[in-house]
């Protein structure tokens, strides 16, 4: 049995367990919160690293290294999923940009852009804390 796919159950059961011991009341507002926060961060991000002191931007590339790690490791996006449980949706970011491209939107086509984007995305935001502060 492959280790990260056992951890990535592991770490999406406890999430799971989480989400079942939520009113269901309130599931479908988390899970637009989850949604809202999953759309606003690349842009927020990319303020911070824009406009931002040193120190906010080297947390926002520390996190955004984080990101990148729990994709690799989940085996696709966290939120991504949190979504789906708690919406019982299948809407995701990269969407528009599938769309756009007159692509099917499917999970596949999803990971493709989005592994496409976020070594562009890291390097334009590394290069901004090396113009702006080195």
């Amino acid at each position: 049995m492959d280790v990260t796919a056992h951890s990535s159950r592991g770490v999406k059961n406890f999430i799971r367990k989480i989400i079942d011991k939520t009113d269901p009341k309130h599931t479908k507002l988390l899970g637009v919160w989850t949604r809202s926060l999953h759309f606003m961060m690349p842009c927020v991000s990319l303020v911070c690293a824009l406009v931002g002191p040193k120190w906010l931007v080297k947390v926002t590339i520390a996190l955004f290294a984080m990101v990148v790690g729990l994709y690799l490791y989940l085996g696709g996006c966290i939120l991504t999923w949190l979504e789906k449980k708690l919406c019982r949706e299948d809407v995701n970011i990269a969407d528009w940009l599938l769309v756009v491209l007159g692509h099917e939107t499917c999970s596949n086509n999803r990971n493709v852009i989005t592994l496409f984007f976020f070594p562009f995305y890291f390097m334009f935001v590394v290069f901004l804390y090396c113009y702006r502060f080195l």
